[in-house]
């Protein structure tokens, strides 16, 4: 989903084949059924990365999630939040209903879940060779350039 986008409407995923969502912090707005998957709905969203660390910022739909978080079946899909955020999640209806939820480090780009300068490298690779992928957007304006290296400094610089 692009980080334009601030609105997902009522059943806008609901029959869907992706198996993997990235949810910008840009969204404010998640309508009724919106990632619904139904039974004859087939494959599953498998992952949902949600890049807003605080989910009281995103006015969701009770019934967004229907038949991803259902208790009474195994967990069918992960909800992956940023890290420190697990509890607001674990607070906040119907985040809250997903039994399989699990932190990542937004600007961890080259997967060693340490943030320092391999992660700008990894940052100037996908500048470089596009086409790139949501979590480069580390300012959330939607583009992925010299200002999201900016951000992961400012990052790098607070730890």
């Amino acid at each position: 989903i692009p980080a334009s986008v601030t609105t997902l409407r009522s059943y806008a995923f609901s029959i869907t084949t992706l198996k993997t969502l990235a949810i910008p912090a840009s969204i404010t707005t998640i309508g009724n059924g919106a990632f619904s998957m139904w039974k004859y709905a087939t494959p599953k969203i498998e992952t949902i990365r949600c890049y807003n660390a605080d989910p009281k910022a995103i006015s969701c739909n009770v019934n967004a999630f229907t038949g991803l978080t259902d208790r009474q079946q195994p967990p069918t899909c992960r909800l992956l939040v940023p890290a420190g955020s697990e509890e607001l999640y674990a607070e906040k209806a119907p985040w809250s209903a997903f039994t399989n939820v699990e932190v990542f480090l937004p600007a961890n780009l080259n997967g060693d879940n340490v943030i320092n300068t391999g992660d700008v490298s990894a940052l100037y690779d996908a500048i470089i060779n596009k086409p790139y992928a949501l979590q480069y957007d580390l300012n959330s304006d939607g583009v992925v350039n010299t200002a999201d290296v900016s951000a992961l400094y400012q990052i790098i610089l607070n730890q």
